[in-house]
């Protein structure tokens, strides 16, 4: 009731006197503007958030063995993508439990989890990894196993249309984020997320990719 008392006295006073400001709850600020019989109150939404999740995991519980390590990608850094190896049960259990305890916060159903590929990243302090996504997979993932600090870049998905129509908001418009995470961190990110590695840093990573089966698929 007191809200809409105040409500009241404010549109009042908007017709009053023309114009007004004032501050809503949560401390978002409301501008009016009177022409006429016309009142137009602004309220700012900021839409169309992409969901990241960063977590901490127990380095000792995710284990690849025997793996081989080559030149991949365009850069050439070394991993073990799509080479010979093997990954224990536990290891694959662990993390799916990790990325379910994440993703599931945002109340989707699914019926199975699945961890469709994990790889290891060596870095020499020249290396680096072009801008890509993660294609065929839903999620995807990076653990910072041997890192002084992290060098991957995230890049805004729609960054190229804020760059050709609106750059003068490009400094609202977050384009990349350069997070400092270290070792033992987890990122959870959307498998369309565009990323990339820049030189600098020496040691490894793990990567994987999730796929998300739905409840109607058998």
């Amino acid at each position: 009731m007191p809200r809409v008392r105040w409500a009241t006295k404010f549109i009042r006073s908007v017709a009053q006197f023309g114009s007004a400001s004032a501050l809503g709850a949560g401390g978002r600020r409301f501008e009016s503007y009177h022409s006429d019989s016309y009142l137009l109150l602004v309220m700012k939404k900021d839409l169309f958030s992409v969901p990241v999740f960063v977590d901490e995991v127990d380095l000792t519980k995710i284990v690849i063995i025997d793996e081989d390590m080559k030149p991949t990608f365009r850069s050439g850094v070394h991993t073990s993508l799509r080479c010979d190896k093997k990954i224990p049960q536990g290891t694959i259990d662990y993390l799916s439990s990790i990325i379910a305890k994440n993703i599931n916060t945002l109340g989707v159903e699914y019926s199975k989890l699945e961890i469709v590929e994990l790889w290891r990243n060596r870095y020499k302090e020249t290396d680096w990894q072009e801008p890509h996504i993660h294609a065929f997979s839903q999620w995807s993932f990076i653990i910072y196993e041997e890192v002084d600090r992290s060098r991957t870049v995230f890049q805004n998905p729609y960054r190229n249309s804020v760059h050709s129509q609106m750059p003068m908001y490009k400094d609202y418009f977050l384009e990349e984020w350069f997070p400092e995470f270290k070792s033992g961190n987890m990122v959870i990110f959307p498998s369309f997320i565009e990323h990339y590695v820049v030189p600098g840093g020496v040691g490894s990573t793990i990567s994987g990719n999730v796929f998300i089966k739905m409840w109607w698929e058998t």
